[in-house]
Order: structure tokens, then sequence, then C-alpha cells
């Protein structure tokens, strides 16, 4: 006797349900580890790895034109977060008069940072605006499917 629920359907739920919470027990233990200055390195890649097996059965009980739709969402999705820190770059290439009003907010809302600091930075926003994009990618497909 199996434990797992019996149908396709409820098996997806169930792994996707498992995604959700692991994803939100890691995003938990990050602030906690920022904010407390607590060592969460080893419970992070211990989750991150069963949310990683997990994120591999999810997709291998996709169907056809569901995978086809995610490959479409993460190609388009990804070029949509190069090209923006793209822009943010030859934003901050540029000067003059309006490209200094939004450099200066930027500054204040971030804080001066070294350029080692900056290319760090934006090493860590691309795959955040990657993952945006894939979402908004995602998103205009499953509303032109429905």
């Amino acid at each position: 006797m199996s434990v797992l629920p019996t149908s396709q359907n409820k098996r997806r739920a169930l792994v996707r349900n498992l995604m959700i919470v692991i994803g939100t027990a890691m995003l938990a233990l990050t602030v906690a580890g920022r904010t407390m200055e607590i060592a969460v390195h080893w419970p992070l890649l211990a989750l991150l790895l069963i949310f990683s097996a997990l994120a591999i059965l999810q997709f291998e009980t996709l169907d056809e034109v569901a995978k086809q739709g995610q490959y479409v969402a993460w190609y388009w999705g990804s070029l949509l977060g190069i090209v923006v820190v793209l822009a943010i770059q030859l934003l901050f290439s540029f000067t003059g008069q309006p490209f200094s009003i939004v450099q200066d907010a930027l500054t204040r809302w971030f804080g001066d940072a070294d350029p080692m600091t900056s290319f760090l930075s934006g090493m860590m926003l691309t795959p955040v605006l990657m993952v945006v994009g894939f979402f908004v990618c995602w998103g205009v497909f499953w509303l032109r499917r429905r």
C-alpha cells in the first residue's frame, strides 16, 4: 500500500504544497540568519537539496504542453531579466541631469558601494530578475492558454 495519493493531480498538489512549505522555511531561515546572525548555512543547504529533488519530480509529472510552456517561459523570462540588468548598467554608465537623479535616489536607498559590492549586487540581482521574468512570461502563457 502506497503512502502517496493515488491520482496524479493529488500527487502534483502534494509536491507543490511541499515546495511552498520548504520555500517559506528557506525564506524564514534566511531572514533569521540575517537578523539574528545565527548559522543557517547547513539547514538551508539541506532544504535546498530537498527542494531541488521535489522540483525535478514536479517537472516530470507535467504533460508535454506544460513542459514546453516552462521552457519558453524560462527562456524569455531569463532574457527579460538580463535585458533589465543591461538597462540598469547603461543607466549608471550615463551622466547627466536625468540619470543623476535616479543614481542619487538609488544611492540614498541602497547606500554608497565600492566597485566589488556593486558587482556582487548586480550578480545577485540578475537571477532574481530572471525568476521574476519567468513568472511574468509563465503568467502570460497561462492566461493565453485558458
